[in-house]
Formats: C-alpha cells, sequence, structure tokens
C-alpha cells in the first residue's frame, strides 16, 4: 500500500465515531452513542467554489479571550512549537475553501494585517465565546459557522466537515468529544441559534457549554483523537515534543 493511501486509510480509521446529545454528554453517559457516522460523505467537498459564500459554512477562529493563565497575554501571538498561534491556525486552515475569519477584542491591526475579517464583540469587557459567535453571526458570517479555538491542537479537516455536516442536518449545534471529552469550542452553529445566544448573553450563565446543554446540541465523538487546547506557556512549549501538526 502507498503511503498516501496508507494515510487516507488511518485517517478514515481514526475519525469514525458516534452521535449522542449534550445533556447525555454532560452526564458522562458514553457508553451508549448512536450508530458510528463516516465524516467522509457527512458534507459537500470545500473545495467547491459554492462554499466560498458566506451564506455557507464558514470557520470563525477565536482570539478573543482575557488570556488569563497566560499571564495576561494576548495568546494569538504567543508561540508554540516555533510558530504564533494565530498564524499557525491560518495555516493549517488554508488547505480549506472555508471563508475563515478572527474574532479578537486586541492588537486589532496586526490581526487584520493578517487579510481576513477580524469580529470584535459586541459586548465590552471580554463576554466570553459567545460574544464573539454572535458577532459572525449577526454579520451574516457562516451558516452554520464552525469555530475554533486559537491554541486548539490539531482539528483536521473531516472533523470540521462532520460537525458542519451534523449542525446543517439537524439545526442545532454541533460539538466534538474526543479522547479527553467533550470540546464545546469545537463546534458549529447553526445561524438560527443567534437569538438563543443573545438571551444567553443577557443572562447570567455564558457559558458555551452550558448553552449547548440547553440547546440539546449533538455531541460527535472521535475515539482517537485529541484536540486539547493549549492553555498555559508551559503547555505551549511543550507542543512541540508532544504533537505533531496535521494540514486539515
Amino acid at each position: 500500500m502507498s503511503n498516501a493511501a496508507d494515510r487516507s486509510t488511518r485517517e478514515r480509521a481514526q475519525f469514525r465515531g458516534g452521535m449522542s446529545r449534550a445533556s447525555e454528554c454532560m452526564a458522562g453517559s458514553h457508553s451508549d452513542w448512536a450508530s458510528p457516522i463516516d465524516v467522509r460523505v457527512q458534507f459537500d467537498d470545500p473545495a467547491k467554489p459554492a462554499c466560498r459564500d458566506t451564506t455557507g459554512p464558514a470557520v470563525l477562529v477565536l482570539a478573543g479571550g482575557q488570556g488569563r493563565r497566560c499571564g495576561g497575554r494576548d495568546k494569538g501571538w504567543m508561540r508554540s512549537g516555533g510558530e504564533v498561534l494565530i498564524e499557525r491556525q491560518l495555516r493549517l486552515l488554508r488547505t480549506q475553501a472555508w471563508p475563515v475569519a478572527i474574532s479578537a477584542n486586541r492588537s486589532l491591526p496586526r490581526y487584520r494585517a493578517l487579510g481576513v475579517t477580524v469580529f470584535e464583540d459586541d459586548m465590552p469587557d471580554f463576554a466570553g465565546p459567545l460574544a464573539g459567535i454572535a458577532a459572525a453571526l449577526r454579520a451574516g458570517f457562516g451558516n452554520p459557522l464552525q469555530i475554533l479555538p486559537v491554541d486548539a491542537s490539531e482539528v483536521p479537516g473531516p472533523v470540521m466537515r462532520a460537525l458542519l455536516a451534523t449542525a446543517t442536518a439537524h439545526g442545532v449545534p454541533a460539538f466534538a468529544v474526543d479522547a479527553e471529552g467533550m470540546q464545546p469550542l469545537v463546534s458549529a452553529w447553526p445561524r438560527s441559534t443567534l437569538a438563543a445566544i443573545d438571551e444567553a448573553l443577557a443572562g447570567s450563565d455564558r457559558s458555551v457549554r452550558g448553552l449547548l446543554t440547553r440547546l440539546d446540541a449533538i455531541a460527535v465523538e472521535f475515539r482517537d483523537a485529541s484536540f486539547g487546547n493549549l492553555n498555559t506557556p508551559a503547555q505551549m512549549n511543550d507542543r512541540s515534543a508532544t504533537r505533531s501538526d496535521r494540514p486539515c
């Protein structure tokens, strides 16, 4: 078997999983997932020109956090494995044809200089990821909208296609569950969820995890994958020794 064919076989095997609901995921009932899904056939080929329209799927890189575990630094501009995080994420996403934008609340000229759309939160004081999602959806960007943290380790294209397809088919958000558990920030959001996001932002619980549960979002399991974030400088320094970049 050729190297390319072997790699394709491994990828297909790795990204087969099951689906459940957010309420079951939160309760920890992972033992009885629904029928396996095959991510190879779950969404249109993203290389088709029609997918470049923001009325279709798009990707939002979340870089608008406070960076509390990084001493308040703008995480998007921190380095890991010798590469700036936002530049690395955009490099990986360039292998896909979906439109890409960034959610950010500081260093705006630097982010805009990267040549992609930048959405600022509609709310002050770092209101959290939901504010960034709302700003993008309100601007008509993405339907559904795939979100990724700027420090996500690696989220291959087949995973995003599965999440986007699931959100499209069911009309509710779809989020990843990897070997480490629920990954609420690796998720796809239909535009129809904007009202629910605004309601959450106006309330006391602005957590993405909480809203996914209230919307009874669909959990899509990827049993052998890990999309974990790099939350501290120590983790970023260690990434090159423990993880390898995978093109999307």
